[in-house]
């Protein structure tokens, strides 16, 4: 059995039994896997020759991150006269470890490379833009950035000169995550905030690979973990780990506090990716007022991950009272998580109001087009 599985994903765990006795056996084995695991079987019939052995695989699907143990394997069979039924205990217990969705990386390589998706990669290509190298001088044309004009060299020829920039090549990556009250909202088996962390695993190897850094910043009325960016494959395990540990908590968010946080490190410019809820409640409108302070700086978008039952309830013909209610509330949600949306990007902040089945290619869809069009 692995020591590592994924959470939300059916792994593989192979049990062999073998008969040393001089009789042939008839027996029922009971493998008892961590409560907050889902398994297609607990026990399994076996009929074994003298001296034999034999296999048997059943699957498991995690429902929560964490460290867990599988307990001894529980072995019953008849005795020679086949009126006592023995139970017996065999094997070790092992520990294993829930991890974010590890597997789901060479999936979404292999969709990747057969085209279906539309961010397929990037475009190798040198491109002019608002990097910081200085690349060459060239005479100024209408729509150019004053802050691009070099007085200087305009002084010399008497007419308006612009710099241009080659953009930059490695780029920082910043992945805000939230893990306050809301985002342990359950979908899909999964809640909202391991949707999040396994988008999140996605999106770091991906940067990793296109040789950018990436970090990581969990919060919920305070910070519970900071990874400033890095590269390379131990700065991404790290990453990993530090996505391994993350959990829920049962307060509101604390977005004034940790945006203006951000915004006072000494963070190199950045692409700040906010996976939130926007329906946590009166929280949200300080972030409202603190999102400006970091888009100074950064560039940022507010990734808000909606229950697609939501809209199920919302478009839903009410049956009864309770039906009514329950449309009039979805409805009431969704539109003041719209509305909050277009304010934030009436400030020129990124917005996207998505499903957790859309994470993975929205974030990565996102980040994609940031570099290839060197807004950093």
């Amino acid at each position: 059995m692995p020591r590592k599985l994924s959470i939300g994903r059916e792994n593989n765990v192979e049990i062999v039994v073998s008969n040393n006795s001089h009789r042939p056996l008839a027996m029922e084995v009971v493998d008892e896997f961590p409560v907050d695991f889902y398994g297609d079987r607990r026990s399994v019939g076996l009929e074994l020759d003298q001296r034999t052995s034999k296999g048997f695989t059943y699957t498991v699907k995690p429902l929560k991150r964490g460290c867990y143990y599988f307990n001894k394997t529980v072995v019953r069979f008849r005795g020679m006269l086949e009126l006592v039924v023995f139970q017996q205990e065999y094997g070790e217990s092992a520990q294993v470890e829930v991890y974010p969705d590890i597997a789901s990386i060479s999936r979404f390589e292999l969709r990747m490379k057969r085209g279906q998706h539309a961010e397929t990669g990037l475009i190798t290509e040198r491109r002019r833009g608002n990097g910081s190298n200085f690349e060459s001088l060239r005479e100024y044309v209408k729509g150019d950035e004053f802050r691009r004009i070099d007085w200087k060299a305009s002084a010399r020829k008497n007419k308006l000169i612009t710099r241009e920039f080659q953009s930059e090549v490695n780029q920082s990556v910043m992945v805000v995550l939230d893990c306050s009250r809301s985002m342990g909202a359950v979908v899909d088996n999964m809640t909202l905030l391991d949707h999040a962390v396994n988008s999140a695993l996605i999106l770091g190897y991906q940067v990793m690979k296109k040789n950018d850094k990436i970090g990581l910043l969990a919060f919920s009325d305070k910070p519970h973990v900071f990874l400033p960016p890095g590269r390379g494959k131990a700065h991404f395990y790290s990453y990993l780990r530090h996505l391994y540990a993350i959990a829920a908590n049962s307060v509101e968010p604390d977005y004034d506090s940790v945006l203006r946080a951000i915004s006072s490190t000494r963070l190199r410019r950045s692409l700040l990716m906010i996976i939130t809820d926007l329906t946590s409640g009166e929280a949200v409108n300080k972030m409202l007022a603190a999102v400006p302070l970091v888009s100074r700086k950064h560039l940022t978008a507010v990734i808000s991950v909606l229950d697609p039952k939501l809209r199920d309830i919302a478009d839903a013909v009410p049956e009864n009272v309770a039906a009514v209610y329950d449309k009039v509330v979805a409805r009431n949600l969704i539109e003041r998580v719209a509305g909050l949306s277009r304010h934030i990007e009436k400030i020129g902040i990124a917005t996207m109001l998505i499903t957790p089945q859309q994470l993975n290619s929205s974030l990565l869809s996102h980040y994609l087009q940031v570099k290839l069009r060197a807004q950093l």
